[in-house]
């Protein structure tokens, strides 16, 4: 499983970076940090958003761009 709502490094031959990933209503890890959780909610307060997903980093070669990426998400259910 991941960690929600704490930085996670990687890096693969083409990236190296970190990603970042929370969820409506998902607590862990830090439902007992009031600071923490206070600004995990806020996020989500009085908006229509399920989950959020940030990455940052480098590309490790040249000659690739943003432009050549392709990101989505698949669901197995509807959310």
């Amino acid at each position: 499983s991941l960690p929600l709502g704490e930085k996670i490094a990687f890096e693969t031959d083409l990236f190296v970076g970190i990603f970042y990933l929370r969820f409506k209503d998902i607590t862990a890890p830090y439902a007992n940090d009031a600071t923490k959780m206070s600004s995990h909610s806020a996020y989500f307060d009085g908006k229509k958003r399920f989950y959020q997903m940030v990455v940052q980093g480098r590309f490790k070669v040249d000659d690739l761009t943003f432009a050549d990426l392709c990101f989505g998400d698949v669901y197995d259910k509807p959310f």
